[in-house]
């Protein structure tokens, strides 16, 4: 089942929204490589294309909240930091167990979790104060 972007997603700043699409693309790459049980090497690659994407998105997050004086920046930093080990222990597992179908159901279910949660959560509070200031691009 792939990520499919929906309207509950955005946050109403551009710059965000367009980056949480192209997580959703790249997730959606990263499952379909696992489900087609594509080489270990190649899954790999995807794997660290996502971690790199999201470590791209999180910095730009981050900088419009210290940017713009965001009061919750420190909670939502360390929600990015947790997901990142989350993340890293995804890859880790998959580099030990290499067992497509067991870290299919992880990826899909841990990813899944964290982009919706997150995405239609805390980042949706980050848009509303960034929309206050009129700062939605």
């Amino acid at each position: 089942m792939p990520f499919i972007w929906e309207d509950r997603f955005s946050v109403g700043v551009k710059l965000i929204d367009d980056q949480h699409k192209e997580l959703f693309k790249r997730m959606n790459t990263l499952l379909n490589a696992v489900s087609k049980g594509e080489q270990d090497a190649e899954t790999i690659r995807i794997m660290f294309f996502l971690r790199d994407y999201v470590i791209t998105h999180f910095r730009d997050e981050e900088n419009l909240m210290e940017t713009y004086g965001y009061p919750e920046t420190h909670l939502h930093k360390a929600e990015h930091q947790n997901l990142m080990k989350d993340l890293k222990l995804i890859i880790d597992e998959y580099k030990s167990v290499r067992d497509n179908r067991q870290i299919y159901e992880q990826l899909k279910e841990r990813l899944a979790d964290w982009v919706i949660h997150h995405t239609t959560g805390i980042d949706q509070d980050l848009g509303v104060f960034l929309k206050s200031l009129n700062r939605e691009s």
